[in-house]
């Protein structure tokens, strides 16, 4: 299995991936940049939907995993329960088992999301990330919410923080 963590979860998947490498062994350091290539046309978990999304990432060293800044995936569609579009993950990966990145430009019903530049460590427990919100059509997001027979116009600005802890997601203190 390519990915175990996605075996008995993934419902649908359907893309491309390619690696290429050159191995170098030199003065007793085994040398391992590489190239990835990541066509994502569809996956459908019981939590998301993701859809025309890709990446090309450059590795200075395969293992452990380790990357220069600005790295890149371009998300076509996300749907976590909210659908969100055309934005991208700008992301970084130090060599130390974290990952820095930075959400940018996530169209969410009309608006955009952007994060502040963040830090996640495999197990951190909880997690934070605090989005920004721009611009968010108040219209499109209750025609979704199935409030009943609610009726607004006009825009959202404000912060959304998102936690993500003990397996559970929660919003918490958000202001929009």
């Amino acid at each position: 299995t390519l990915f175990p963590v996605l075996r008995g979860r993934a419902e649908s998947v359907d893309g491309d991936i390619s690696l290429t490498s050159n191995l170098r062994w030199a003065d007793g350091t085994l040398d391992m940049p590489a190239d990835l290539s990541v066509v994502l046309r569809e996956l459908t978990t019981s939590e998301v939907r993701v859809e025309n999304s890709s990446a090309e990432i450059q590795f200075s060293q395969l293992l452990p995993p380790t990357t220069p800044p600005g790295q890149e995936i371009k998300i076509g569609v996300a749907d976590v329960g909210v659908p969100l579009s055309d934005g991208r993950l700008v992301f970084e990966l130090p060599g130390d088992g974290t990952i820095k990145a930075q959400v940018r430009e996530l169209d969410m019903f009309g608006g955009l999301l952007n994060s502040e530049p963040f830090e996640y460590a495999p197990g951190m427990d909880p997690f934070t990330l605090v989005l920004a919100v721009n611009g968010v059509e108040l219209e499109q997001l209750l025609a979704i919410a199935k409030l009943g027979d609610i009726s607004a116009s006009g825009t959202l600005d404000g912060v959304i923080p998102v936690t993500v802890e003990n397996g559970e997601v929660a919003i918490r203190g958000g202001n929009l």
